[in-house]
């Protein structure tokens, strides 16, 4: 007979990643910048960072949650070094 061990927890990292998902579903909120400033845009990135973070919750010690929160923070900090390049070749003074 084959015994299969771990089940249980990988039951509850899944319950786990879809509650964490169920919490990032929506606005996220935003963030403003100084397009030219690198350190505003350096602070807009941490303060996407915290509120994905706090979104997380509970969740955020989770090895699966984890490299997933790694991703979106990742995707976000894409986001507004596009939004501030875009800002700059178009002449705002903030985004």
């Amino acid at each position: 007979m084959i015994n299969i061990h771990g089940l249980d927890k990988l039951q509850k990292d899944l319950d786990d990643l879809q509650n964490l998902l169920s919490n990032l579903d929506g606005e996220l909120g935003s963030v403003r910048f100084d397009p030219h400033n690198p350190s505003s845009i350096e602070g807009a990135i941490q303060f996407a960072n915290r509120m994905i973070d706090n979104k997380a919750g509970a969740y955020i010690n989770n090895g699966l949650t984890l490299s997933l929160l790694d991703d979106f923070k990742d995707s976000f900090r894409e986001s507004i070094h596009k939004m501030a390049m875009q800002a700059r070749l178009t002449g705002e003074a903030e985004e």
